[in-house]
C-alpha cells in the first residue's frame, strides 16, 4: 500500500535536516571565534584584576567557568557533537517511543522511524476509508443518503490524519528552528544571565516531541477502537458482512463516527498536554487553524469545480438548443418560402384560367345576342 503521508514526510525531513547542518556550519566558525576571543580576554581578567590586584582568585572562582566555556568552546568547535550528543539521539528517541505506541493497538510491526509510525497510521486509516469506498460500491445510484452518510463518516478522519502530519512536521520544524540557531543558544549557556535562551530551546524542542508522542497515544487509540469496530461489519477490510444499507445509521456506523470527533478531540489535547509539562507556551491552534484551512479550501475548490462543470455543462446544452431552434427556424422559413411561392404560382395558374373562361363566356354571350333580335323582328325603336 501507498503510504501517502510518508511522501509528504520524507522530502521535508531530508530538506530540513539538510538546510539545519548548513546554517549551523555557517553559524557556528563565528560564533567560535568570538567566543575565543571572550575567553582570551576573561582569562587575562582574571589573572591580573581578581588574582593580582585584589587577590581574589580561587580554584572554585576560576575552575568552574573555565569548565563551562572549553565544553562550549568543544561544541562550537566539533560540529558533529551537537548531531551525535543531542539531535540524533532526541529524534530517534521520539519516533521510537511514537512507533512503539501506535503498534500497540495496531498489531503493525514496523521499524522504530516515524517513517516506520506514518506508514502505520496509513494502513490502519486505509481500513475505515475502504469502507466508505465499499459503501458506495454497494448502494445504489438512487441511494443518494447512503453516500453522503459513507462521505460524513470519513469527514472526522480526514481532519484527524492531517493533524496528525501537522504534529509530526510542526516537531521537525520546532526541531530546525532550534537547530539553525544552536550555536547562539550553546554560548548563551556559559553565562548565567543568558542562560535561559538555552534552557528556553530545549523546551521548545521537548515540547515538539511532547506533542508527538501524545499524538501518538490519541492516534494509538483511536486505531485500536476502530480496527475491532471494522472487524465486525468487514471481512479483512475486502468486503461487507452487512449490505449498505444496514451499515449506514447503524451501531457500528455511529461508533465510528463519535470515535472520530472524540480522537480529533485528543488530538488538540496533545498539544496542550505537551505544552503543560514541557513550559512552554504553545497550543493546538495553530496546526488545527491550518488543517482546518486546509478542508477548507479543498471544499471550495470542489465546489467551484463543480460549479464549473454545470455551468459549461448548461452552456453547451444551451449552444445545441440555440442550434437546434436556429434550424427549426431556417427549416420553417424554408418552408414559409416555398409556400407563399406556391401559392403565388397557383394563384397566377387560377387567375389565368380564369380570365379564359370568362372571356369564353363573354364571346358566346355576344354571339348570341344579335340572333335573338333578329329572329324577334324588331329592332330597340320597335321598328
Amino acid at each position: 500500500m501507498i503510504c501517502y503521508s510518508c511522501k509528504i514526510f520524507e522530502p521535508l525531513q531530508h530538506l530540513s535536516y539538510g538546510y539545519g547542518r548548513q546554517v549551523f556550519s555557517v553559524i557556528a566558525p563565528g560564533a567560535f571565534m568570538l567566543f575565543t576571543a571572550f575567553i582570551g580576554v576573561w582569562f587575562i581578567w582574571m589573572l591580573i584584576e581578581r588574582g593580582c590586584f585584589k587577590g581574589e582568585l580561587t580554584f572554585e572562582n576560576f575552575a568552574k567557568p573555565l569548565l563551562t566555556f572549553s565544553v562550549v568552546a568543544l561544541f562550537l568547535r566539533q560540529h558533529e557533537l551537537y548531531w551525535q550528543w543531542f539531535y540524533n539521539p532526541v529524534l530517534e528517541t521520539t519516533s521510537s517511543l511514537a512507533q512503539a505506541i501506535i503498534g500497540v493497538g495496531t498489531f503493525e510491526r514496523m521499524p522504530p522511524t516515524i517513517v516506520g509510525m506514518l506508514t502505520t497510521m496509513d494502513t490502519q486509516l486505509m481500513k475505515i476509508f475502504n469502507i466508505v469506498s465499499l459503501v458506495i460500491t454497494d448502494a445504489s445510484f438512487y441511494q443518494i443518503g447512503l453516500v453522503i452518510g459513507a462521505l460524513i463518516l470519513v469527514a472526522p478522519f480526514v481532519f484527524v490524519w492531517g493533524i496528525f502530519l501537522a504534529y509530526v512536521l510542526e516537531g521537525i520544524f520546532k526541531m530546525l528552528a532550534i537547530t539553525a540557531i544552536s550555536p547562539l543558544l550553546i554560548v548563551s549557556g556559559a553565562f548565567s544571565a543568558t542562560r535561559g535562551f538555552m534552557s528556553m530551546g530545549i523546551r521548545v524542542v521537548l515540547d515538539g516531541c511532547l506533542t508527538v508522542i501524545f499524538a501518538a497515544v490519541a492516534m494509538g487509540f483511536t486505531l485500536s477502537v476502530a480496527n475491532r469496530t471494522i472487524s465486525q461489519i468487514t471481512d479483512d477490510g475486502l468486503s461487507l458482512k452487512i449490505s449498505a444499507s444496514e451499515f449506514i445509521f447503524s451501531g457500528e456506523y455511529w461508533m465510528l463516527f463519535i470515535l472520530g470527533f472524540i480522537s480529533v478531540l485528543f488530538h488538540l489535547k496533545a498539544a496542550t498536554i505537551a505544552s503543560n509539562i514541557s513550559g512552554a507556551q504553545d497550543g493546538p491552534g495553530a496546526a488545527a487553524m491550518v488543517v482546518s484551512t486546509s478542508m477548507a479550501a479543498a471544499g471550495t475548490a470542489f465546489s467551484f469545480a463543480k460549479r464549473r462543470l454545470g455551468l459549461a455543462g448548461g452552456n453547451i446544452m444551451h449552444e445545441l438548443g440555440g442550434m437546434n431552434s436556429s434550424n427549426q427556424s431556417r427549416s420553417f422559413s424554408t418552408g414559409y418560402n416555398q409556400g407563399v411561392v406556391q401559392g403565388l404560382t397557383s394563384d397566377v395558374f387560377q387567375g389565368s384560367d380564369s380570365h379564359s373562361s370568362q372571356g369564353a363566356s363573354a364571346e358566346s354571350n355576344s354571339s348570341t345576342q344579335p340572333a335573338t333580335s333578329n329572329n324577334g323582328g324588331t329592332d330597340a325603336f320597335g321598328i
